[in-house]
């Protein structure tokens, strides 16, 4: 037998044993590369509006692509990165990479799924990249990062979508790892944030369709109200960015009318409208997403308001029998209707004699260059047999418009 056999061995063992230890450290870096050739992250950053010195978070940190990259962008005096996670495994793997990496200003910090645990008005800005969709209090977890924000903070969220699976229930797309915008734009709202900016697609990867970016600003203090308007209800934040109880004023409701509101989300409206046409009347919340039905119910019960009724209805069809309601209302809704002349003439025969179509919504442009503007939706209105009656001026980046039926 050869003597140098067993040596031999020993090396071989000791090289493999090597390749092994090193092999997922090689294989994480060639990832990140290459993720790094199709992130775009610099523009992320852009989006931010960050530059050294900056306070940020990485919510939902992971492995930590972001943290570390964030914590090189950051770098100065005062620049920190608040990696935040909910799964302690996680961020035991991550504390280590940062002390490998000599990232000292970079603190870890384990959330709740309802709080990131960040400190109140300290961040110029908060990143969540891919995560939204695996949260479950969407609400309390934007609430959180809000008063994290510093006055003027932005958030920035790049999630993924699948072409055409807009329409699928929501819970559906985040068991598949995606969100379709309009439910992310609307949790925003209703969290006192305003969109400032959407970009879709943004990357051709991250999942089957891609994903899109969206950047998020804390709703400013509540606007005056127009002239010659009574008392307001304070409301939220967003709801007097929004301007409902102006917006119902200006619709001259009365006592016993029977509203439908297509594309009512949490409700903002609905609930207005219960109140508006009273106990003789109903208000109609109508969702394609079972969550927001599901609160809306919820709100109705607590509110006492009999009249207020939640339905879940398909993408298509609202399931309004004919000459059933006085009012057909859509809030930053219109634009998420697929074949909009057909929808409309198909939910004119809904309008009872002398009914009204009343359609609000953010005009074409940045930040929604895919949205049609005033001038397309009352083409493609009178294609559904609509006429406009009246057009309202007084709210901030939103048309508003009247029609009823030719």
């Amino acid at each position: 037998m050869n003597q140098h056999f067993p040596f031999r061995v020993a090396v071989l063992v000791l090289v493999v044993a090597s390749v092994l230890l090193l092999t997922p450290r090689v294989s994480a870096q060639s990832q990140e590369a290459q993720r790094e050739s199709w992130q775009r992250v610099p523009d992320i950053f852009a989006a931010m509006g960050i530059g050294a010195n900056s306070v940020v978070a990485d919510i939902g940190a992971g492995q930590g692509f972001f943290t570390t990259r964030l914590a090189r962008a950051v770098a100065g005096q005062t620049g920190r990165v608040y990696a935040v996670d909910i799964s302690a495994a996680t961020l035991d793997r991550l504390r280590a990479r940062i002390a490998a990496e000599g990232l000292t200003h970079v603190e870890p910090i384990l959330g709740a799924p309802d709080d990131p645990k960040l400190p109140a008005a300290t961040l110029d800005a908060a990143l969540i990249v891919n995560a939204y969709h695996e949260m479950t209090e969407h609400q309390a977890m934007l609430a959180a990062i809000r008063r994290a924000l510093k006055p003027g903070g932005r958030l920035v969220i790049v999630e993924s979508f699948i072409t055409g699976q807009a329409g699928v229930p929501r819970a559906n797309q985040e068991s598949r790892h995606f969100l379709a915008p309009q439910h992310l734009q609307r949790d925003a709202i209703d969290a006192d944030f305003v969109i400032t900016r959407v970009e879709s697609p943004f990357t051709a990867h991250g999942g089957p369709g891609g994903e899109y970016l969206t950047v998020l600003e804390p709703t400013p203090p509540p606007m005056a109200p127009p002239p010659g308007n009574g008392n307001r209800g304070s409301g939220a934040m967003d709801e007097s960015a929004r301007r409902p109880d102006d917006v119902v004023a200006a619709l001259e409701l009365k006592a016993g009318q029977v509203i439908a509101d297509i594309g009512a989300g949490s409700g903002i409206f609905t609930r207005r409208f219960a109140r508006a046409v009273g106990p003789g009347g109903r208000a109609l919340g109508l969702d394609v997403d079972a969550g927001a039905v599901d609160a809306m119910k919820k709100d109705a019960t607590s509110l006492g308001l009999g009249n207020y009724e939640a339905r879940l209805v398909a993408p298509d069809d609202p399931g309004l029998a004919p000459a059933s309601v006085d009012m057909i209302f859509l809030s930053n809704a219109y634009h998420h209707i697929a074949n909009r002349v057909a929808y409309f003439t198909r939910v004119r025969a809904a309008l009872k004699p002398g009914g009204r179509l009343v359609i609000v919504d953010f005009p074409a442009g940045s930040p929604f260059p895919d949205h049609p503007d005033q001038k397309q939706a009352e083409a493609e209105l009178a294609s559904a047999g609509y006429r406009v009656v009246k057009t309202h001026t007084f709210l901030t980046g939103q048309y508003f418009i009247e029609l009823m039926v030719r």
